[in-house]
């Protein structure tokens, strides 16, 4: 079962997985956990169990859970809610209306300007061909390059001039935004302000060019619009006045060569029209030339009308047909760009971890069963999963960074099996830490050998004590981690509360999470998430 995918559903899904992250007073990770769950078992799991590949299981988890959730703010909802995803939708619609009629409009317009004769002085053919066909050419060539360059490499960020100048003046915008506010509104929604610019910039490196082929496709429309009122107002003109064509150059160009030029021009429909229409011929360019001294009395009438079937068929098979090409391209690569999207950036392995595990029911007053608690939440009771739950053959592994100072026995024993819990990977290696260069040196070492067997790196889990805040240190190596990985690997920040005499994993304040998934969310990195370990309180 194949199920696609549109902009508006992209747009929706990001719109839920941060109302889902972000941490207000509602914020709740156990009974999101439970509403997660709830939707798999019930609404997902029947549909999947009927699906015969794994290939586009993780797509198809993340459509059916975002339906559900769709649905579900229609009913619930007290007075219905617009959806970002469908204004998005409806606001595209009018403006594929919109610029095509506006193209119309601007293209008929055009040639009724440029097409106006007195009757004392022929309509210069060369500046009507430089401006429906030479102009169109040149923007189109444009156009083009993008999509020849883009062959070339994955990614259009360092190809295209206009999309890098684009996310450059972008950045700009949101950094001069970001300091201009941020001395004027309380220090407590500081961070707020810097985790919406970082939630902008990680969604950019996820998506890349994606929402940039609905414009495309705009201008596109525009331009088909445009070159197809200029084909109608040029008809009109032919069909309802005397029209009289000719040309003129200050260069001393001879007919022959005019004539070469224009047959070579009109070879593309030369072959279904006859000679006569196709092109003028060397005689009729002779008689249509004009000579500012001599004036149009000796100008032919059949050489005069001789240019009209030429400059139409140069505007469709130079400007109309090729933008129709380019208006198709784009909607194949937009297709084709969402086709291609893997999912993998750490919301949605946190959302596809929270519905495939198990929930397990916990009271406050049994804290010798708190230690336990992830290790039964793996392993306890709960209809099983199908057996194309793993999305690919890529192991699922990460590497564990622990603080040297909260580190011990029983916590190394029960480590491996909590982050289990909490990432759903499997845990190669735990390395006691002091956030210094020399841990960084530790971790790429330990990476080296397995960089030489896949070129993708394991994850890296980071567990730190959530009532202390993320200073700059913290966020230097977690950067630092991020050049060692690469881009693609996950990085997950386990946070925990003050340790109990029992056990480490009590639960995070809320505040502090909120501090620490705003620092997070600054950074603008798609595969870098938040999650608390022991669960949270107010």
């Amino acid at each position: 079962m194949k199920i696609p995918w549109r902009i508006s559903d992209l747009i929706d899904l990001e719109y839920f997985l941060h109302a889902d992250e972000e941490p207000d007073d509602q914020y709740d990770p156990e009974s999101r956990h439970r509403r997660d769950r709830a939707i798999y078992r019930q609404t997902i799991q029947p549909v999947l169990n009927k699906t015969p590949s794994p290939a586009e299981y993780r797509r198809t988890l993340l459509k059916l859970w975002l339906d559900h959730r769709r649905l579900s703010n229609t009913e619930d909802a007290e007075e219905t809610m617009v959806l970002p995803g469908t204004l998005f939708a409806e606001v595209f619609k009018i403006m594929r209306y919109g610029t095509g009629a506006a193209g119309i409009f601007t293209g008929f317009t055009l040639a009724l300007s440029l097409l106006g004769y007195s009757g004392t002085r022929p309509v210069n053919v060369s500046i009507l061909f430089g401006i429906f066909v030479l102009l169109q050419v040149l923007l189109i060539a444009v156009s083009c390059s993008l999509f020849v360059l883009r062959g070339f490499r994955a990614n259009i960020h360092p190809t295209s001039m206009v999309y890098t100048l684009l996310r450059r003046l972008l950045a700009k915008l949101i950094e001069k935004f970001i300091n201009r506010v941020k001395n004027r509104i309380p220090a407590h929604r500081r961070n707020s302000i810097q985790a919406a610019a970082g939630h902008i910039t990680g969604k950019s490196r996820i998506y890349g060019s994606l929402f940039l082929w609905p414009f495309f496709i705009i201008v596109q429309i525009f331009a088909v619009g445009c070159n197809g009122g200029v084909l109608a107002g040029t008809l009109l003109r032919v069909l309802t006045t005397d029209l009289a064509f000719g040309w003129q150059s200050t260069i001393q160009v001879s007919a022959k060569v005019v004539y070469l030029m224009v047959k070579t021009i009109s070879w593309p429909w030369s072959f279904f029209l006859p000679v006569g229409m196709a092109h003028p011929s060397l005689a009729q360019i002779q008689g249509s030339r004009m000579v500012l001294k001599e004036g149009i009395y000796q100008l032919t009438t059949p050489a005069l009308v001789s240019w009209w079937p030429f400059l139409c068929m140069a505007i469709v098979f130079y400007a109309l047909l090729p933008r129709l090409m380019l208006l198709f391209g784009g909607w194949f690569a937009q297709r084709r760009a969402l086709g291609r999207l893997q999912f993998t950036h750490a919301a949605c392995d946190q959302l596809i971890h929270r519905m495939e595990t198990p929930v397990l029911k916990t009271c406050a007053n049994e804290p010798e069963h708190q230690e336990n608690r992830f290790k039964q939440r793996s392993r306890g009771p709960d209809t099983p999963k199908p057996s194309f739950s793993k999305t690919d053959d890529t192991p699922r592994n990460v590497m564990a960074l622990v603080p040297e100072e909260i580190i011990d026995q029983g916590t190394l024993a029960l480590l491996p099996d909590d982050i289990k819990a909490c990432t759903g990977f499997n845990v190669l290696a735990v390395i006691p830490t002091a956030f210094h260069p020399r841990d960084l040196d530790m971790l790429a070492n330990r990476l080296r050998p397995l960089k030489e067997t896949n070129p993708i790196l394991p994850a890296v889990f980071i567990l730190q004590e959530a009532w202390q805040p993320p200073i700059r240190e913290t966020i230097w190596f977690i950067r630092e981690i991020r050049k060692i990985i690469g881009p693609e690997p996950s990085i997950f920040i386990g946070l925990v509360g003050k340790p109990g005499p029992d056990t480490l994993f009590t639960p995070v304040n809320r505040e502090n999470m909120r501090i620490w998934q705003h620092k997070i969310d600054a950074m603008g990195d798609p595969c870098l998430q938040v999650q608390p370990l022991g669960g949270s309180h107010e």
